[in-house]
């Protein structure tokens, strides 16, 4: 049992002054332009990362961790990057021995005397045939764009448009029935038919797994297609556009208020002339940044291609893939089948039957390059030491201090091309971390337990950075007593707090309902030690966590998550909380008993109606696949008898090359069902079967 708590009222002389002003000024450097969003591989976040590194030093804090310095430095795959100039190309080809079929699947629709591929140029009926008659070369980021979910190849085949490009037998859905696509190129719509329609079996009007890009293109994969061609369908730019004309119009108010504030420096008898001209130039860049972006989203024919990475960093799939304008497309199938898309999508619409066509005489040929990349990440280590004899246990506070940089896959806007600040997710939490240090660093009274600070790097790619510590702790875990995480505590609305991992040991749930009396929170809590931070990396290794969050937010993984937004009360009293839940731990003679909790999914965000394994993905591993990193003590992996280190291939006969695979697979199934799952384990395969259990 732990011993009876304390409040900090108690110790709070002994404590440094904490000061709004130093906790704003924390979250602003953090979040600034110019630390890129602290993506991986930016120069921000190295930036973030010595700024972390200098505070902690600052207080006086152990820091030579690591060969005299602070970093616990790794690789990892963070994705890969595009060819070099050349290496990509796109054209759609009619070869002359494909004009007689072409002339004859369309005679009825064309007018006398025009002949095939010249309608496109214009040239006169009496002007000689050549090859280039019957080429069409598409120009790389304005036509097409080829996506990093692909893999590299060349190839010249037949085209099909393929629909939607689903395979659905439950909802009596197939857009490849009676369809040949073996070693063709296959054209196909984003997201599923009958999208506006309450009572579409697609899920009436969200999205269901069949319109994820993976779940198309693996379908193609399946059916022997020899490259994907994606293009939007007619709702997604409209959707698009409504959006950024959002996002805009908050920039537009931000830029009113620099407007003022500039006017009044300039008012002010004391104004800085240096200090005016760099806001003037801050101010210039907005309006004609604004201005281009309403240009683009106000042209009639607004259709954004996907960039390279903006669906996706790491390939799922050997398939080349590309995104082409509706514009290109379009004229491919005017000239070759006499519809364009649009027409086509109200025909699938009206009776939610595929209307999948072969392009005859058509052909694609193309090529992709795509190059693996690894980055170096750090995470940043600082250590309190305890006294006594409990010196040797250990407890740690942990924040991320990485984001998501310029958007793309990580973000919610995954379309726009700017910095995502990430002033909450997590400058806010790495800002609570190091008010913490500070406090601690600083009393005249030392610990009795060792505290030790990481800021971890790549939890928003996957946990990378607390999985690589738990992996390979600097201090041993099985002396780790738990583990208190900030992630999110910067948006603290209607005196709303979040805590996770109240199940994880046996006292949690009393020992903050009884913290809380002394600071006043509205508690929201959740038992489960699982969850899309980083201590479920340590709850995996059975170490007790609690996790603080103050919510998620519009602006969540978007670039609005900006510092003027900041609570900084807020935070200040999340840090109290937080002072009072580590000196409870550290002056307690006995150390929580860990617990395991009956439910949670571990590894990614699930909905409540979806079916789980219950195991944690071990992101860090060398080996390519699902591989298991922990598996929850009550799950259904843990019942089935799959274990750490396991490496899971297929589940109910279908593989499962990545976690997205696994996803798409247990999409298809409901709370109870039996399945079988092939495991890789030191080599060996077997097969166990599993109960599926309801996400929650």
């Amino acid at each position: 049992m732990l011993v009876a708590t304390f409040c900090l009222a108690e110790v709070r002389a002994e404590e440094a002054p904490k000061e709004s002003s130093r906790i704003l000024e924390t979250v602003k450097y953090l979040a600034d332009d110019d630390r890129d969003g602290r993506g991986i591989g930016t120069d921000g976040i190295k930036e973030a990362a010595e700024f972390v590194a200098k505070k902690f030093a600052d207080l006086g804090l152990e820091t030579s961790i690591y060969d005299g310095k602070p970093y616990q430095e790794f690789t990892t795959r963070i994705g890969v990057s595009q060819g070099e100039e050349g290496e990509t190309w796109l054209k759609f080809i009619l070869p002359e021995d494909g004009e007689e079929a072409a002339e004859e699947k369309n005679a009825s629709s064309r007018e006398e005397g025009e002949k095939e591929g010249s309608d496109r140029d214009g040239k006169d009926d009496s002007e000689p045939a050549d090859e280039s008659d019957f080429e069409v070369a598409l120009e790389l980021d304005t036509d097409f764009s080829s996506l990093a979910i692909g893999g590299s190849g060349e190839f010249n085949a037949e085209l099909v448009f393929a629909g939607y490009g689903i395979t659905a037998d439950r909802l009596d859905y197939d857009d490849y029935a009676d369809l040949d696509v073996k070693g063709k190129v296959v054209i196909l719509l984003r997201k599923e038919p009958q999208q506006r329609d309450p009572q579409s079996k697609f899920n009436g009007t969200d999205a269901s797994r069949h319109a994820q890009f993976r779940t198309k293109i693996r379908n193609a994969e399946a059916h022997g297609a020899a490259a994907v061609l994606l293009v939007n369908d007619s709702i997604t730019p409209e959707d698009s556009r409504a959006t950024i004309q959002s996002d805009a119009q908050v920039r537009w108010r931000r830029l009113l208020k620099m407007a003022k504030d500039l006017q009044s420096a300039k008012d002010a008898e004391d104004a800085d002339v240096d200090e005016l001209k760099s806001t003037i130039d801050t101010v210039t860049e907005e309006i004609e940044s604004l201005h281009d972006r309403y240009e683009e989203i106000d042209d009639e024919n607004y259709d954004p291609i996907m960039g390279f990475q903006d669906i996706g960093t790491r390939p799922f799939s050997d398939l080349p893939v590309f995104f082409v304008t509706r514009e290109q497309i379009d004229d491919l199938l005017r000239a070759s089948i006499d519809k364009d898309l649009a027409t086509l999508e109200d025909q699938i619409d009206e009776d939610c039957q595929p209307h999948s066509e072969v392009l005859t005489g058509w052909r694609a040929a193309g090529a992709s390059k795509v190059v693996p990349e690894q980055a170096n990440l750090r995470n940043v280590l600082a250590v309190l030491p305890g006294s006594g004899p409990l010196a040797d246990e250990t407890i740690v506070i942990g924040a991320h201090y990485d984001h998501v940089g310029m958007g793309g896959p990580g973000s919610l806007a995954p379309w726009t091309k700017e910095v995502h600040n990430g002033a909450d997710d997590n400058a806010s939490g790495t800002t609570a971390l190091l008010e913490v240090a500070t406090i601690l660093a600083t009393r005249e009274k030392k610990p009795r337990r060792r505290i030790v600070f990481i800021a971890f790097s790549g939890e928003e790619s996957g946990l990378l950075g607390s999985a690589h510590y738990c992996k390979d702790p600097r201090f041993p875990l099985e002396d780790t007593i738990a583990m208190l995480n900030l992630d999110m505590v910067g948006r603290l609305e209607d005196n709303l707090l979040h805590i996770e991992g109240t199940g994880s040991a046996t006292d949690f749930d009393g020992l903050v309902s009884q913290l809380n009396d002394d600071h006043g929170f509205r508690l929201k809590k959740k038992a489960s030690g699982f969850g899309p931070s980083d201590h479920a990396s340590f709850y995996s290794k059975k170490v007790p966590v609690l996790f603080l969050f103050t919510g998620l937010h519009k602006d969540y993984h978007r670039p609005g998550d900006d510092w003027d937004k900041i609570n900084v009360e807020g935070i200040e009293r999340v840090v109290d909380f937080g002072i009072d839940i580590i000196d409870t731990w550290d002056r307690s003679d006995d150390r929580p008993e860990y617990r395991a909790t009956r439910r949670g999914l571990m590894g990614s965000l699930a909905t409540a109606d979806r079916v789980v394994l219950g195991i944690m993905l071990d992101r860090n591993a060398s080996e390519e696949g699902v591989v298991v990193g922990g598996v929850s003590d009550d799950g259904p992996a843990s019942k089935a008898g799959i274990v750490a280190g396991d490496i899971i291939r297929k589940v109910d006969g279908k593989e499962t090359n990545d976690i997205g695979d696994l996803r798409s697979v247990l999409a298809d199934h409901k709370d109870g069902d039996k399945v079988d799952v092939v495991v890789d384990r030191d080599g060996e395969e077997k097969v166990v079967e599993v109960t599926l259990k309801k996400a929650g």
